[in-house]
C-alpha cells in the first residue's frame, strides 16, 4: 500500500513539474504568436483605412485645386508660395 502510494506520488510529481517546465513555456510563446498576428492584422487595417483617407483628402485637394476643373486656381498657388 505505501509503495502504491509512493508510486502514485511520485508520478504526480513528475507530471506537474514536466507540465511547468514543458507545456506552460510552450503554451505562452503559442499565445505570443496569435497575440502578435492578431496585432499584425490590426495595424495593416488601421494603415489600410488610413491610406484610404489619405487618398481622400488628396481627390479633395486636387478638386479644390482647379477653377472649373479646367484651369489652376491661382489664389491657390499664391497661397501656397507664401
Amino acid at each position: 500500500m505505501a509503495v502504491e502510494f509512493a508510486t502514485s506520488s511520485a508520478a504526480n510529481v513528475l507530471g506537474d513539474l514536466m507540465i511547468e517546465s514543458l507545456l506552460k513555456p510552450t503554451t505562452r510563446k503559442l499565445d505570443y504568436i496569435f497575440c502578435f498576428s492578431n496585432t499584425v492584422l490590426d495595424w495593416h487595417n488601421a494603415a489600410d483605412e488610413a491610406q484610404k483617407d489619405v487618398q481622400a483628402l488628396e481627390n479633395e485637394i486636387q478638386e479644390t485645386r482647379t477653377f472649373s476643373k479646367c484651369c489652376p486656381s491661382w489664389s491657390y498657388r499664391y497661397r501656397l508660395s507664401n
